[in-house]
Formats: C-alpha cells, sequence, structure tokens
C-alpha cells in the first residue's frame, strides 16, 4: 500500500531549500551594495578634495580661500609687493619722474645696500614704481612695510608743501567711496591725495612743514610699519607703489627693504 505522506514532505522540504537559497542571495546583494556604495562615496569625497586643491592654486593673484578644519574659511596672504632689497632693478619696477615712466638722469642707482635716491638737479623729484592695479577689498589688513636711511637732507621737514623728502614710500589707490586718489598737489589735506610717507631729518623752518613725514636719525636705518587699511576711507583698490627721492640738492636716500602685504 502506497505511502501518502512522504510526497507532502518532499514539497516541504523544496521549499525550505528555495527559501534558504532566497535568503542567502539577498544577504550577498546587501552585502555587496553597502561595500560598494562605501568605496564610491569616498572615492567621491577624495575627488573633490583633490579639485579644489588644484583650483586654489589656478591664479595668484587672486584672492584665494582656504578651507579650515572647522568648515570656515581664511583668506590667504597677497604679496602685491613681494619682500625686495633692491640690489638691481626688480622685474616690471621702472624709473619715474612726477610718476611718469622717465629716466632719472643718474638719480637713482642700485646697489647691495639698496636703491639710493640722489638729488643731481637742484631741485627735482624721481624714483622708481610699478603698476598693479589690485583689487584689496576683500582684505582686512594691507600692510606696508619698509627699511630706509635718510642720508643727507638740505630741505628742512617735508618741503614747502609737505611733499618732498630724500627718502619716501607713495601709494597711489581708489578708495572704498569710489575717490580716486591719484594727486600729490601743494596741499596735503585737499581730496585725492595720495598716500606719501617721507623720511627727514632737518626739523622744518619756517617756510617748510613737516606732514605726512617721519623724523629720523641721519644715517640710521629705520623701519616703517604701517596698515593702510587703517586709512579713512580705506583703500579698495591699489593702482601703484612708488619710492623716490625729492627735493632740494644735497640730498640722499636709500631703501633697503620694502613689501606690501594683504591679509584678512
Amino acid at each position: 500500500m502506497p505511502n501518502d505522506t512522504q510526497e507532502p514532505k518532499r514539497k516541504k522540504s523544496s521549499l525550505l531549500v528555495i527559501f534558504v537559497i532566497i535568503l542567502l542571495l539577498l544577504v550577498i546583494f546587501l552585502l555587496w551594495w553597502f561595500i560598494f556604495r562605501d568605496k564610491d562615496t569616498t572615492n567621491s569625497n577624495t575627488n573633490s578634495t583633490n579639485n579644489t586643491t588644484v583650483n586654489t592654486n589656478v591664479n595668484t593673484n587672486a584672492v584665494v580661500t582656504n578651507t579650515n578644519t572647522n568648515g570656515t574659511t581664511a583668506e590667504v596672504s597677497l604679496n602685491i609687493v613681494a619682500t625686495l632689497t633692491f640690489t638691481s632693478a626688480p622685474t616690471n619696477w621702472f624709473e619715474e619722474v612726477w610718476f611718469q615712466p622717465k629716466s632719472s638722469g643718474g638719480e637713482v642707482t642700485y646697489g647691495a645696500n639698496g636703491v639710493t635716491f640722489t638729488g643731481i638737479e637742484s631741485n627735482s623729484r624721481s624714483g622708481i614704481m610699478t603698476n598693479v592695479e589690485q583689487d584689496v577689498s576683500a582684505y582686512s589688513h594691507l600692510n606696508l612695510h619698509m627699511i630706509a636711511t635718510n642720508n643727507q637732507q638740505t630741505l628742512t621737514g617735508t618741503g614747502w608743501n609737505g611733499r618732498e623728502a630724500p627718502v619716501a614710500v607713495v601709494i597711489s589707490y581708489l578708495d572704498a567711496n569710489g575717490v580716486e586718489h591719484k594727486s600729490l598737489g601743494e596741499d596735503p589735506t585737499a581730496a585725492g591725495q595720495m598716500f606719501w610717507r617721507g623720511f627727514y631729518t632737518l626739523d622744518p623752518n619756517s617756510q617748510a612743514k613737516a606732514t605726512n613725514g617721519v623724523k629720523v636719525t641721519t644715517g640710521q636705518k629705520y623701519t616703517y610699519d604701517f596698515d593702510l587699511m587703517t586709512l579713512n576711507p580705506k583703500p579698495a583698490k591699489i593702482h601703484y607703489v612708488a619710492i623716490e627721492g625729492a627735493g632740494w640738492k644735497p640730498r640722499a636716500g636709500t631703501v633697503h627693504e620694502l613689501s606690501l602685504v594683504a591679509t584678512d
């Protein structure tokens, strides 16, 4: 007599095997999905980081930002004028007379000590300058650093109009209010005057002034540091930077070192 219970048992066993196989396949698929998803995410993040590093180095004249570990950004310093020692004429600097490209006629000389401005004409103004045309509005500080020596002076103070010294630094700029500072007129308090700092050794007499001047000791190096962002209104764009000598002869002044750096 046939055993009627064997067939249902075989069916149940087959179904159980199929269920176990499906379950194993599902587990394998889930493991594969999680592993490869994490790997793709890691590769994506790595590529993103590498692209950011490359992009921040594309233009050294642009305002560049770095991302800190806390997610904030910080600006990288901008060397408008990299530290120069003037043992010879720097690249992109040229002689000027009254801030126009022109030979000084021998009043500008370079040497191991720096660039020296010597009066040859009875009353002259000459030096060297570089065109910048750099936007600095995104920066909090614009640090001017200069080491100079006033070696000899005849015209006292900073001259009759506060704009002549054996050695000086000049910066032309556009300010945050949209006013151009391109003049160096007879009235140093007039609107639109350039930034000018002269280093004098002789106290002004009754005809001269000490406006925009810094008194120094004859023949001794003087270090001058100034943040141009403390000007009111502050600069938004730098047009050009110049260093020069001006006034009656005999006169002589030397710039040993100069830099202008924008920082956050």
